[in-house]
């Protein structure tokens, strides 16, 4: 049970680093970066040492990005941002379930809840991912920035890989409902 406390901790510590380190590149390419064939690059070159940061759309993605630029938009922050925020819902749930794993709470209703927030935000990315370029052409077009944009709806290997990960996490979640119903049990049980 020590080492999944001390488990819990560093991953706890690496969700705060991995979601820093997501949230501060995002705000740089998006800053300082530049569209190029679909996505955003910014490279750092200090003497001898190299660094690229790129934030690139999914295929859909690429036509609306190159749309919005066209109209002076700024594509990155207006399909990026809608992009950025599952990962950090998700990086949310998680810290909050390693924190119960930290005290020593590993089979409780809360576990299964968090694991199942974490399963619908996988869902709820599925359905973003497909109708959000819809609804970026709708706007164009009623505020006339646009008319000869077309409505993208594409449904392919990343669409069927967010709907799988959300009924695995969601299978996870059940088995974690059900050991925690086998726990309460066997505390009755004396």
């Amino acid at each position: 049970m020590n080492n999944i406390v001390s488990l819990s901790r560093w991953v706890k510590y690496l969700l705060v680093f991995i979601t820093l380190l997501q949230m501060s590149s995002f705000a740089m390419v998006m800053s300082l970066g530049e569209l190029e064939n679909g996505a955003y690059l910014y490279t750092l070159n200090w003497g001898g040492f190299y660094s690229h940061f790129s934030i690139d759309f999914e295929h859909t993605w690429q036509s609306i990005a190159q749309v919005l630029e066209a109209e002076g938009l700024h594509a990155g922050w207006i399909l990026g941002s809608v992009e950025l925020m599952p990962c950090l819902v998700i990086y949310f749930f998680l810290y909050r379930l390693f924190s119960l794993y930290q005290t020593r709470q590993i089979f409780t209703q809360a576990n299964f809840n968090y694991l199942s927030y974490i399963a619908l935000t996988c869902l709820a990315w599925l359905f973003i991912s497909l109708l959000y370029p819809l609804l970026i052409t709708l706007l164009l077009r009623v505020f006339e920035r646009a008319e000869a944009t077309s409505f993208y709806f594409s449904f392919g290997s990343q669409e069927l890989y967010y709907l799988l990960t959300s009924l695995v996490i969601y299978c996870i979640a059940w088995i974690m409902k059900q050991a925690a119903e086998l726990h309460d049990d066997a505390e009755l049980t004396v």
